[in-house]
């Protein structure tokens, strides 16, 4: 259920995204005419009523008009020379209702090249009535904080322009105003937080020249649960943590291949497990813990995660539960178990009865490791 959830925010997260991505308006020439103003039907419905009409200056189209069966305008559009619009339009809904409009200013001319621009507050409708994105434009360029609206009125997206076209702060909420994303530029850095269903963060990612170089996932209770850094690109260095703040586990990917030493810990602290890894695979010395601080096992790993050396097991009263050694993966030692009580349970004599057994670790986590013997099929 959770990483349902998680997968329809994150899809409402890259709608959002895609929101950032404006759309620019088009834009306009300047000229002057003195000739008659007429009309021209394009369409009309079967009743006779019209449905399209243009609009002419002499011999430019100024304005397009679309009407509804029962004569209210549906679209009105200012033109100028070319069919590029210039002046004020608007969309219209039912009953008149305004659903999309704006302001523009006549383009620039140089050599006869228009230069669009586009002027003063923008805006958008829905159906009923209600803003839907609101801005204002300076010479095509956004100069003030560009918002988009959910059609109950609640802010769904807020963005606040630096320089022309170009964004340094979002800030994203849902349809009940609580937030779900924010995003903020200083200098070289970006910085992007997600927030869950209580507006608490949830996500937090810092990128500079465009990689991200930090990473960090917060529990419910505001605690980092996962942190990643990486200071070069090749290199990434992850701390896990328990609930209570406490490390749960710290390790090293280069190349993403694990590397370098890997530690674990117990949610009062004490070392859970502590030994090195080869590209995902044991290597050298690992040696597990109880809670209690005693060790649990030892095992010689070779760097290909093969056994290759001592490999003891203990009770938790300190007590040998397995003793065995091992050369290339081969035992060459007497492989003995024995109970609480210090008995051995079972004994496997080396070298009479050692090629009569495959050894091998089984592992489902850095914590899960278990001795696997079976019976050679030669």
């Amino acid at each position: 259920m959770e990483s349902t959830l998680q997968t329809a925010k994150a899809r409402r997260t890259y709608r959002f995204m895609k929101k950032i991505q404006i759309i620019t308006i088009f834009a306009f020439l300047s000229a002057t005419s003195h000739a008659l103003i007429w009309e021209k039907t394009i369409t009309s419905y079967p009743d006779g009523a019209k449905k399209q009409v243009e609009v002419y200056h002499h011999e430019i189209k100024l304005n397009e008009i679309l009407f509804s069966p029962k004569g209210d305008t549906i679209l009105f559009k200012d033109y100028f020379w070319c069919t590029l619009p210039f002046g004020k339009w608007k969309k219209y809904s039912k009953n008149n209702i305004v659903s999309d409009s704006g302001s523009f200013i006549i383009g620039e001319k140089e050599s006869y090249f228009i230069d669009k621009k586009i002027k003063g507050k923008y805006c958008e409708y829905y159906h009923n009535g209600k803003i839907k994105i609101k801005t204002y434009f300076k010479n095509r360029f956004i100069t003030d904080e560009w918002k988009s609206f959910y059609e109950n009125g609640n802010v769904e997206l807020i963005g606040l322009p630096e320089n022309a076209n170009s964004f340094i702060n979002w800030v994203g909420y849902d349809t009940l105003g609580t937030m779900l994303f924010a995003n903020k530029v200083v200098d070289k850095y970006e910085y992007h937080w997600t927030y869950d269903n209580n507006g608490n963060p949830k996500y937090e990612r810092i990128y500079k020249d465009g990689r991200r170089i930090i990473y960090r996932c917060y529990y419910d209770n505001l605690r980092i649960e996962e942190e990643i850094l990486s200071p070069v690109d090749t290199l990434w260095m992850f701390t896990y943590y328990h609930s209570n703040g406490i490390i749960n586990h710290l390790k090293t990917e280069i190349n993403e291949h694990e590397q370098g030493k890997s530690i674990s810990y117990y949610e009062n602290g004490g070392i859970k497990s502590t030994g090195s890894m080869n590209g995902f695979q044991f290597a050298g010395l690992w040696t597990w813990y109880y809670d209690n601080g005693k060790i649990q096992k030892q095992i010689d790993f070779d760097s290909l995660g093969g056994l290759n050396g001592r490999y003891v097991e203990y009770y938790r009263n300190g007590k040998i539960k397995t003793d065995a050694h091992f050369s290339q993966k081969m035992l060459d030692k007497d492989f003995k178990e024995y109970d609480e009580e210090g008995k051995i349970t079972r004994l496997i004599k080396c070298p009479a009865q050692s090629r009569l057994y495959n050894f091998s670790i089984g592992r489902s986590g850095p914590d899960k490791i278990q001795l696997i013997i079976k019976k050679s099929e030669k």
